[in-house]
């Protein structure tokens, strides 16, 4: 299993430019394709979400008498954009029809992803698809990586920390990360083609976005101990991946 040759989006780069997207892919990424035993790990996590088998959701549930969510997708989804509010306060402007629909979305798209990343052709496709669409709101390339901070932290909160071990972490991790070799090139290209007014307003990513990681996170690079170094070293990749692209769109 794995992307293979993965077909290239229709909005082509310059070698130059291609450099740019390095610097936007987040620490986390993974470039090595996903194996059948990781996608098999992930599938079976995210449907323990979508049927509503979650273990620490259900002892939620039965237990906790200030637990008020009936329905584990609803608890995914406002837990997610809780998350990605909290560390990207900026995002919230760019969500206007509502968080629910919002949140469908979300698990719609998780949901395609995990089912099409065997097929390159079709995969690809929704993925640049998506990166088109988030480009015309004004999501930024940098900012998909803070996306795949909150998947994972999210995933590991309904799951439950007990449960939520280095091997499914590392299966989110290469579902994301292959989602991010489709979206990240797609969208830097979009971004120097367009140079929306919108975007150009927008305020330096790495002023508002923390990239927190869990003291407990079993994942190598991703425990307490590496959490500041992480932090700083995502903030100055940040800072010089935002003033390369701004540098190339000049020079268009």
């Amino acid at each position: 299993m794995g992307s293979g040759s993965s077909s290239h989006p229709s909005h082509e780069l310059q070698k130059a430019e291609a450099d740019i997207v390095k610097l936007m892919f987040p620490l986390y990424y993974c470039p090595q394709d996903i194996t059948k035993e990781e996608h098999d790990i992930a599938s079976e996590t995210w449907m323990a979400i979508l049927n509503e088998t979650s273990k620490d959701f259900l002892d939620k549930k039965k237990n906790d008498k200030n637990f008020t969510y009936s329905s584990c997708v609803t608890y995914f989804y406002d837990s997610f954009y809780m998350r990605l509010f909290d560390i990207h306060p900026m995002s919230k402007n760019l969500f206007k029809n509502g968080m629910r629909s919002q949140g469908k979305f979300l698990v719609k798209m998780i949901t395609l992803a995990l089912s099409e990343i065997n097929d390159s052709k079709k995969f690809d496709k929704t993925l640049v698809k998506l990166a088109e669409v988030h480009n015309e709101r004004g999501v930024k390339a940098v900012e998909y990586g803070v996306v795949g901070e909150v998947l994972f932290y999210v995933m590991k909160k309904i799951i439950g920390p007990n449960n939520y071990g280095s091997k499914i972490h590392m299966a989110w991790v290469k579902v994301y990360s292959r989602m991010l070799r489709i979206i990240v090139p797609t969208a830097v290209a979009l971004e120097l083609e367009t140079g929306s007014s919108f975007q150009l307003k927008r305020l330096s990513m790495a002023d508002s976005v923390m990239f927190e990681t869990s003291k407990s996170a079993d994942a190598s690079g991703a425990d307490g101990e590496h959490a500041e170094p992480l932090e700083k070293l995502q903030s100055e990749k940040v800072r010089l991946a935002e003033a390369t692209l701004g540098s190339a769109k000049q020079n268009r």
